[in-house]
């Protein structure tokens, strides 16, 4: 009996909304803070933050591709099966981890590198 994800989908949905709009503000707060500091412990804040500013856009770019890898798999048909061993993955694992790739122990094994 084919499962259905049409509420996962939509918290992907939701869940990509948010995250476009968080890496819009990112960038806009990087651009906005493009300024000169005479005092050498502000420019190494500023530096700081920028550096902040950058990864956590970086996050969010990532996690928006995963996203949208996501919502390929549910077009697809492949959604909710581990792309390593093809067995289904949890329904709590999906809701906890939409974009969830690989079952529990797929996933454990890849971070072990095992």
């Amino acid at each position: 009996m084919p499962r259905n994800f049409e509420q996962l989908r939509s918290l992907i949905l939701k869940r990509k909304e948010e995250t476009a709009d968080l890496l819009k503000r990112l960038k806009k707060e990087a651009q906005s803070g493009d300024v000169r500091h005479a005092d050498a412990y502000d420019q190494a804040a500023h530096s700081y933050d920028l550096q902040f500013l950058s990864e956590q856009s970086a996050r969010a770019e990532r996690e928006l591709r995963l996203l949208d890898d996501a919502l390929s798999r549910i077009q697809a048909g492949r959604y909710g099966s581990c792309g390593l061993c093809g067995e289904p993955i949890s329904d709590a694992r999906l809701k906890a981890i939409p974009w969830a790739r690989h079952c529990v122990v797929c996933q454990q094994h890849q971070e072990r590198g095992s």
